[in-house]
Parts: C-alpha cells; structure tokens; sequence
C-alpha cells in the first residue's frame, strides 16, 4: 500500500538560477508534503475507475447470460427437432444440440465470484485506520471482486462459445444429414 509523503510541481514563475529553462519558461521542482486529501483524491480516482470497470464486467456478464439464454432457447428447439423414433444417423445433430444445450446452461449458470461482504469486525478495523488505509483496504477488495468477475466472464465466454460452435454444427449437421438421406431417396426411385 503505497502512501506518498511528497509530492513534486513545477513552479513556472520564479526564474531561479537552479531552475531550468524549458519552452521560454523557467521551471524549477519543487517538492511539498502532501496533504491527507490529495491522497484521498488520486485513490478516490483509482477506486472510481475500479468502480466502473466492476460495472462494465457486469454489464458483460448480464449480455453473457443473455447470449447463453438464446443459445440454450435454440438448442432446445433444435433438440426437439431432431428427435425422431429411430435415432439412426439423427443421433449427431441429436447429441451435438444436448451438447450445446448442456454448455450454454453451465454458461448462464456459472458465477463463482462474490463481493465482499463487510462485516461489523472489518468495519471497526476500518474505522481506527487511516483514511487513506481504510480506502486502500476497500480499493484492494474491489480488486479483488474484480479479478474474480473477469476470471467467471472469460469461463462464461468459453462455455458460450463451445455451445454456440456446437449448435452449428448440429444444425449443419442436421441439414447434411436430410439432405443426404433426400438424395438417397431420389437415387433409388
């Protein structure tokens, strides 16, 4: 965690010997201690961009669900199409649309990140610290909420994109297959 005691400007108006000259303007550092609420704003910053992208992955995560809903929805029509009373060589695009079918639910299924959840311990730690520690702390539990929602959306987009790969080819299948067995028919009239 790191806590800055000083922060570096550049003054522009003071033409000092040990400045230099940049641009037709002379700069010199200088170094001043911070104050508690600089530090505040810069992990302020840091906890709003953690905050926004925790809402884009979960926003991704929602769209995800859906696309895997759509998935599920047309590999269950596709299942009930493909079902007939002697299974033969419908058996493929059978078990591929079950196999997408199976895929895409453990895609609308699968969450295994959780958000933190304060407890009244934490928060009486929280409370004795520093308000630039107690922010560190929760700017570190929202990371960590963060890295286990894009571990679950990466997992989720592998699941949807197996069942997606598999209702296609159920579906191709499915057509080579009639019009296979159509062509046979026509071959032996």
């Amino acid at each position: 965690m790191p806590e800055a005691k000083q922060i570096t400007h550049w003054n522009t108006t003071d033409p000092r010997p040990e400045g230099v000259r940049f641009g037709g303007v002379w700069r010199r550092k200088t170094t001043q201690p911070t104050t508690g609420n600089q530090s505040i704003e810069h992990i302020s910053m840091i906890s709003a961009e953690i905050d926004r992208e925790l809402a884009d992955v979960a926003a991704r995560q929602a769209n995800a669900v859906t696309r895997a809903s759509i998935v599920l929805a047309a590999a269950g029509v596709s299942l009930f199409a493909t079902v007939t009373s002697d299974l033969g060589v419908s058996a493929i695009p059978t078990l591929l649309s079950l196999l997408s079918a199976c895929l895409s639910l453990a895609a609308v299924r699968y969450w295994k990140s959780d958000a933190e959840k304060i407890d009244l311990a934490q928060i009486k730690a929280l409370l004795k610290a520093t308000p630039v520690d107690a922010h560190w702390r929760l700017i570190d539990d929202k990371y960590t909420e963060l890295q286990a929602a894009r571990s679950d959306l990466s997992k989720k987009a592998g699941y949807l994109r197996w069942a997606t790969v598999a209702l296609l080819t159920a579906w191709v299948s499915a057509v080579a297959i009639r019009f296979l067995s159509s062509l046979a028919a026509a071959w032996a009239c």
